[in-house]
């Protein structure tokens, strides 16, 4: 354990609570990776200067709590990934976050996401949930990546609202059309294997495009050309 005074990594420190560990005032950082946590308690949430803040891999049932924090002003990043969140929490207080990773939570909607004002964040991780739409977060405009693999996505309508994409991840999820990403003309990587594509049919690439998954779908020509296997590319 380094009990620095600005930065705390926990790491897989087996902590039920945080009853036994001294939360100095000063941390701007505290990694909570690969606990057994089931609640955030009023101690840390009364932290005023964290700036990052990672509970991946605990229990975790609920992010609300956190719409309270003290830190909320000043806080850049935060990572709730491997719990058991449903609901996204209220974030409106949370004005300078720049990444946010919310994957492999039960999260059905990012709805709440319509309140967060940190229109500077960059990075949203949201995979391996039960998202059926995009509804919530077409006014973080400012986006360069965004984690959307293993939904329930059968379009992604309002994606371009996001002009900004470098890295967009769709994977595993029921998408049969692409025709809307052709508004992406900043993406760099594009990532839609393992969906219900049938063709490329009406989508522009960027030039900029630098990497492009397109396995295990029912494409069998692009471009024109037919491919070799009519098995899923």
């Amino acid at each position: 354990m380094d009990y620095s005074e600005e930065e705390l990594d926990l790491t897989n420190a087996h902590l039920p609570t945080l009853d036994n560990v001294p939360l100095s005032t000063g941390l701007t950082s505290l990694d909570l990776t690969a606990n057994s946590l089931r609640e955030l308690e009023p101690r840390l949430l009364a932290l005023t200067g964290l700036r990052k803040l990672s509970l991946r891999q605990n229990v975790l049932t609920s992010a609300e709590p956190l719409s309270r924090c003290a830190f909320a002003p000043v806080l850049q990043e935060l990572i709730l990934q491997d719990n058991h969140i449903s609901q996204v929490p209220e974030m409106s207080a949370m004005t300078s976050l720049t990444r946010l990773e919310l994957s492999y939570n039960q999260i059905k909607s990012l709805s709440p996401l319509s309140s967060c004002r940190a229109l500077g964040m960059q990075e949203l991780y949201i995979s391996n949930n039960k998202l059926s739409t995009l509804e919530g977060c077409s006014h973080l405009a400012g986006l360069t990546l965004l984690e959307l693999g293993a939904n329930r996505l059968t379009h992604v309508s309002g994606i371009e609202s996001h002009p900004h994409l470098k890295e967009l991840w769709l994977g595993s999820n029921r998408i049969a059309q692409t025709q809307s990403l052709s508004c992406l003309t900043k993406l760099e990587r594009l990532s839609i294997q393992s969906n219900r594509l049938t063709s490329m049919a009406g989508l522009c690439l960027p030039a900029t495009l630098r990497e492009l998954y397109l396995s295990h779908n029912y494409i069998e020509t692009i471009q024109g050309y037919e491919l070799a296997s009519k098995s899923h590319w």
